[in-house]
């Protein structure tokens, strides 16, 4: 019942727009992307901006923040948005070297803080783990996410609701994207994926489009 208060309240807003690849030690990567959410059970629409960085810190380890905006009204008229913060951590176990026309694989995980949605002191979480796979080629990164959430008053540092939750209760986003080498460093994207609440029946469909600065 929480989930489905806070999803009604809040909108889903976790697509990730970017694929298994990880950034080299100390290279930078900036982002911003627009999101449109659509429930197909009901008129509710949710649209979002989102910026992000993130910067390498070893070999087949990187680190991102992410910050969300929703730029629209919620689905009862009303102004009161509630945005995001996004931190997470990939790691990189399949083709660290980033050669073309091979497999990549990363795994990774993050949670968020959901502004202006507390009880007390407390401060609502989302606590996520995912795997992302993809294939590069000279001009196209083809990826695929998959991406677990648990909403929680608290951070789980270590992700043991995995074992603990029941997986039929758990957030669920599958998506499928696009990265387009325009130059050497810009990269559009576009990704699409659905927001499951209910096992993989109900649930919102997600559209990111943006673009992907690399250094």
């Amino acid at each position: 019942m929480l989930v489905y208060i806070c999803l009604v309240q809040i909108g889903c807003h976790a697509t990730l727009h970017r694929g298994p690849w990880v950034l080299k030690p100390k290279q930078i990567s900036i982002s911003g992307n627009y999101k449109k959410l659509n429930d197909n059970q009901t008129p509710e629409t949710r649209n979002l901006l989102g910026f992000d960085s993130r910067i390498g810190l070893v070999k087949g380890l990187d680190i991102g923040y992410m910050r969300t905006y929703q730029i629209s009204s919620n689905a009862d008229g009303s102004d009161d948005k509630i945005d995001t913060h996004w931190f997470d951590m990939k790691f990189q176990f399949l083709n660290k070297d980033n050669l073309l026309n091979t497999p990549t694989i990363s795994l990774g995980w993050g949670y968020g803080d959901v502004i202006n949605f507390s009880q007390g002191d407390s401060i609502f979480w989302v606590n996520s783990v995912y795997v992302s796979s993809g294939y590069e080629t000279n001009q196209l990164r083809l990826f695929g996410n998959f991406k677990l959430e648990q909403w929680d008053w608290e951070i789980r540092w270590i992700p043991d609701w995995l074992i603990k939750e029941n997986f039929a209760d758990l957030l669920k986003v599958p998506s499928i994207g696009l990265e387009y080498k325009l130059t050497d460093n810009y990269f559009p994207v576009i990704e699409f994926g659905r927001y499951y609440t209910d096992d993989f029946q109900d649930g919102m469909n997600i559209i990111s489009i943006g673009v992907n600065y690399y250094n």
